[in-house]
């Protein structure tokens, strides 16, 4: 058994797969191993429940014993936004979306051709959908933690790019330059800027490393 922790980006965890196929290795892994802990940091980019990230989310967290999400933005526009974050934390309270919905997303029913289609993105009982929040949400403002935390410390370090990695830019940014008048980007000028950028996420790698060497 591992006893340790991994660290896992929201891509990794969230390829996108065709529907029907296996989750993703990273994200079958984790499934596996069965967290005691899971931490999502930025919690907010899975409040979709049907997107790739939504979906990865709650399937880890399914298998962990406890979850923690930290946020800064846990409700960007409406409380629809709310319920996957929610489930994960409690699925026996927030099982399914309609319930939460129906009493909390101001839920407007409209029939068309025949058929009723229900519309989500409104407001309800906004003190009760508070006191609910209040039970698993400790909210903490820049201000009310400031003097607690320590000074400030940045450290600049510079490293060699890569071999390729200037020409690499050089070529993004003639492209660029070419698509000004485009109606649509083009998919070669696309994949080279994502080339581009994971060389130089993957140039940084080294310089992490020695960070972490020093400050164990």
């Amino acid at each position: 058994a591992f006893d340790g922790a991994i660290v896992i980006t929201w891509g990794m965890l969230s390829k996108k797969i065709p529907r029907g196929q296996p989750w993703p290795k990273a994200l079958a892994s984790l499934m596996r191993w069965a967290p005691d802990l899971l931490v999502a940091d930025e919690a907010q980019y899975a409040k979709d429940a049907s997107s790739s990230r939504g979906e990865a989310l709650m399937e880890l967290s399914y298998v962990a014993r406890r979850r923690l999400l930290m946020t800064g933005t846990p409700m960007r526009n409406r409380p629809m936004e709310l319920w996957t974050l929610l489930h994960v934390l409690d699925p026996i309270a927030y099982p399914s979306f309609k319930p939460f919905g129906e009493e909390h997303c101001g839920v407007v029913h409209r029939r068309y051709g025949g058929k009723v289609y229900s519309s989500y993105r409104g407001v309800a009982r906004k003190s009760e959908l508070a006191e609910k929040l209040s039970r698993v949400m400790l909210r903490r403002r820049k201000c009310d933690v400031l003097t607690d935390l320590p000074d400030r410390v940045e450290h600049i370090r510079c490293g060699s790019a890569p071999k390729g990695l200037r020409e690499a830019w050089a070529n993004v940014k003639r492209m660029m330059m070419e698509a000004r008048n485009a109606d649509e980007v083009s998919p070669d000028l696309l994949r080279a800027f994502t080339e581009a950028y994971q060389a130089v996420g993957l140039a940084k790698v080294p310089l992490v490393l020695e960070i972490l060497d020093e400050i164990r």
